[in-house]
């Protein structure tokens, strides 16, 4: 079955992304330049938004990314961001990312 069946195994896909995802997790928190590279980090470039939205609100998703086109990534839960920083400075060429912290005592 697929995600929502509920209980199932996942679909060959489910289970690739999942893999794929915790393989980048891995890989990142083993970098030797992890925490240079959140050092060095400027949140200058980081657009922010008030934290509260009407419910109604939709994102365009063109007014905040310049090439539209690409595919768009959401991570939920950034933290402080630095996972999230590198994704998005390595897929530059080929994705939009969008950062998501709920707690303000997290976000940077």
């Amino acid at each position: 079955g697929g995600g929502s069946g509920g209980g199932g195994e996942g679909s060959a896909q489910e289970v690739s992304m999942l893999e794929g995802s915790l393989a980048a997790v891995r890989a990142f928190l083993e970098s030797e330049g992890r925490e240079a590279a959140a050092a060095a980090f400027s949140t200058a470039a980081v657009a922010r938004f008030p934290p509260v939205a009407a419910a109604a609100a939709k994102v365009s998703w063109s007014a905040l990314f310049p090439d539209a086109s690409r595919a768009v990534k959401v991570e939920v839960g950034a933290g402080t961001g630095d996972w999230v920083a590198l994704r998005a400075e390595a897929d530059a060429a080929t994705a939009n990312w969008a950062a998501l912290e709920l707690r303000h005592d997290r976000a940077c």
